[in-house]
């Protein structure tokens, strides 16, 4: 053998040496600190439906923490009645609902105080309502209140039900 391949061999077998000397087998890695992150999401269901005017759309929402940190001070989401939208009510465990039909901006608000622990939903609202007009195509908005917790992720912050009546 020759004095080069010799002396190769030697290296890598220090090389081996010193590294199972400074990372013992049982050694585990430090965990990466994960960042604080605030994301309230809302889905509603059905996304579209097609029904004759004057037919009542069940529908449900449901509201997600998918950030890293709970969320606390409660939590609420709207329900935006468009014209051409007659709405029947919403109801759901820990949520209080309140619909405020005005003229102006008719809407449901509705509001959970319970702690919202990160990676789990709230328990879903359903909520019906109707269209009132043939031949309309409607959206029928759902927003969460995102923006009051600092979050930066606001493409989950609204959903919408779209309604086409014949």
């Amino acid at each position: 053998m020759s004095n080069t391949i010799r002396r190769a061999g030697a290296a890598a077998l220090a090389v081996s040496a010193i590294t199972a000397i400074a990372i013992p087998a049982s050694a585990t890695p430090a965990p990466v600190p994960t960042a604080s992150v605030a994301d309230i999401a809302v889905e509603v269901t059905p996304m579209s439906t097609h029904v004759a005017k004057d037919s009542t759309v069940d529908a449900t929402v449901v509201v997600s923490n998918k950030g890293t940190v709970a969320l606390t001070g409660g939590d609420w989401f709207t329900i935006r009645i468009p014209h051409g939208i007659a709405f029947s009510g919403a109801s759901g465990d820990t949520w209080n609902c309140v619909p405020r039909l005005s003229e102006a901006w008719s809407h449901v608000h509705c509001r959970s105080e319970a702690p919202h622990a990160p990676g789990t939903n709230r328990p879903p609202v359903k909520f019906t309502v109707r269209p009132t007009i043939s031949g309309s195509d409607t959206n029928v908005e759902v927003a969460v209140a995102g923006f009051r917790r600092g979050e930066s992720k606001f493409d989950n912050n609204s959903a919408l039900l779209r309604i086409t009546a014949y």
